[in-house]
């Protein structure tokens, strides 16, 4: 497994470094050179050592040409016989004799200056040693010793599974450098670098730690959190090296070898290309850029601030991409409200059951009293309102509602997705406001008249105690669908009021047993988006539908994207 960068990006400093000092390099290469060494301070240690080997030995070298005759030289014969044995096999070096040194002089003018007896020799030595040692150097950064060193630990992991060939990391588990690549077929795991990073790995992919500040993928999301003494923490990739310029930011590799780097927050350098054409840049918040694995070009896409995780608990499954709300319809089909739910899940309401599909034919009569839901970690329960002795809308019954009496029939159950299905009418999805509902990108609660269900908010705040509650927000209405099959299907006697065919329906948020809305709404007005605080010691929200008219005919009612939104307190 080959990292971009190790060998490469070193060699082109070394060469740029010996052209800087026999006064080749072009301005074309020092602006690249110079762009280099201020975007990567790792370049710019690299370098700083370069240069302090070649200073030291031009005043070694000073010291010979200093001194009155070859005699006096300070090499004793050890040190001589080396030399010999290194020019013998060292390549020619031609010096053209131009008669005349040019020095740099204050002004920067060029002055004339002869050479004393000793200048060629001081010369050569200098430029021989030089060499010599960037070799040395270069060879020892190139072919690095192979040891291994702890620089991060497993700190959690959530569903993972790791490849046959590759060995496996468990939580607690301190990860080394120079170490085979690890594999990881599925599932996420948690690095926290010593340093002060946090590198969440997305399977499939193909990683190895490299240093104590650095981390290489073959394939597969890495996304990086970098503190404050992390700063300079590095990606790398085969055609690309993402360096932190105090950030947050996701890497992803594909499998055409395809680099994406996305900045969401801070800013990062990239540097990419070829030997001839590296080029570096920096990306800031809210942007993204592609290397192409092909033709190492680089093009803007479109930054994904949830592509990547952000956040994992392994003690329940809890997996963040950024989002900022929970989906209440991914809590019902039985999700952890980050989109892990499964569409058209949900409860039964006579058995406070987990279903997967409509249970038997669509129209039944409700209960009396409030009914637990197990299954549902986030679910308090379900009712009927109107009908409930007692009125309890908490399994502790610590809080309750007088609705208005009902006739207490309902269609369906209550579930994650949006649809409906009965006599003469076809199986659909519904809409609201030109918007179709029951897929991962539009969840909604599907909720017809006579229905009621409360979710248990500490429950969430205990799962996630870094998460703080903002406000409840949805789209409630009446599918516009329901003109179209009462229209079809000449069935408008039920729903027949002034001239208009329109099904109304009475939709209600509670919290803590006080009402935060109560609209009525019918089939020909638009839904409404409903914005409801919750106090940080609220517990309970209760959602529920009624009838208007005595009768449930045509109440297609939903909640479309139903979520809390959250903020995290760190």
């Amino acid at each position: 497994m080959k990292y971009f960068m190790d060998e490469h990006l070193k060699t082109i400093i070394s060469e740029y470094a010996l052209k800087r000092v026999d006064k080749t390099i072009t301005q074309e290469e020092f602006e690249k050179f110079n762009a280099i060494l201020k975007s990567d301070s790792e370049s710019a240690r690299f370098y700083n050592e370069l240069m302090m080997t070649f200073l030291n030995f031009e005043e070694f070298g000073e010291k010979i040409a200093a001194s009155e005759n070859a005699s006096q030289y300070p090499l004793d014969e050890e040190t001589l016989q080396i030399l010999a044995q290194t020019e013998k096999v060292a390549p020619e070096v031609v010096v053209e004799d131009t008669g005349t040194v040019i020095v740099e002089s204050a002004k920067n003018e060029p002055i004339s200056k002869k050479p004393n007896k000793f200048f060629r020799i001081y010369n050569i030595l200098v430029s021989a040693a030089a060499v010599l040692f960037f070799m040395f150097i270069l060879y020892a950064h190139v072919f690095p010793p192979h040891y291994s060193v702890q620089v991060a630990s497993v700190v959690d992991q959530v569903e993972v599974q790791w490849n046959s060939a590759s060995e496996k990391l468990g939580i607690d588990d301190r990860v080394l450098t120079n170490q085979p690549p690890y594999i990881l077929d599925k599932g996420i795991v948690k690095l926290l670098y010593d340093e002060g990073v946090d590198v969440l790995i997305e399977g499939p992919a193909e990683f190895q730690v490299l240093a104590k500040d650095r981390v290489g993928l073959k394939y597969g999301k890495v996304y990086s959190i970098v503190s404050n003494g992390g700063l300079g923490f590095s990606v790398y990739t085969d055609n690309a090296k993402v360096i932190d310029l105090g950030t947050e930011f996701g890497v992803l590799v594909d499998s055409n070898g395809d680099t994406d780097i996305h900045v969401v927050k801070g800013k990062t350098m990239l540097i990419a290309g070829g030997e001839s054409d590296t080029v570096s840049m920096e990306i800031q918040k809210g942007r993204a850029r592609k290397v192409s694995a092909n033709s190492r070009s680089i093009v803007d896409i479109d930054c994904k601030d949830k592509l990547f995780v952000r956040k994992i608990n392994s003690e329940n499954n809890f997996v963040w991409r950024g989002h900022d709300s929970i989906s209440l319809a991914d809590i019902v089909g039985g999700g952890s409200g980050f989109g892990s739910g499964r569409l058209d899940s949900g409860i039964n309401i006579k058995s406070g059951k987990v279903v997967n599909d409509l249970p038997g034919s669509g129209l039944d009569y409700g209960i009396e009293g409030f009914l637990p839901v197990v299954k549902l970690k986030y679910v308090d329960g379900v009712f009927s309102p109107g009908i409930t002795k007692g009125d309890f809308i908490t399994a502790d019954q610590t809080y309750s509602y007088k609705f208005p009496e009902t006739a207490g029939f309902y269609w369906g159950y209550i579930f994650n997705g949006a649809y409906h299905v009965g006599y003469e009418v076809p199986k659909h999805y519904l809409e609201l406001n030109g918007i179709t509902f029951g897929s991962k990108e539009n969840p909604a609660i599907s909720m017809h008249p006579n229905l009621g269900i409360t979710f248990d908010l500490e429950a969430i705040r205990t799962d996630y105690p870094d998460l703080r509650l903002v406000n409840f927000k949805s789209l409630i209405g009446i599918s516009q669908t329901v003109r179209q099959y009462a229209e079809n299907n000449n069935n408008i006697d039920e729903i027949y009021q002034g001239g208009k065919i329109n099904s109304a329906v009475e939709f209600w948020v509670i919290i803590d047993g006080n009402e935060a809305v109560r609209q009525k709404l019918t089939d020909v007005e638009d839904a409404v988006q409903i914005v409801v605080p919750i106090e940080q010691d609220s517990k309970y929200l209760t959602l529920a539908t009624t009838e208007v008219n005595n009768t449930i005919s045509y109440s297609w009612a939903l909640f479309g994207n139903p979520e809390l939104t959250i903020e995290f307190s760190k």
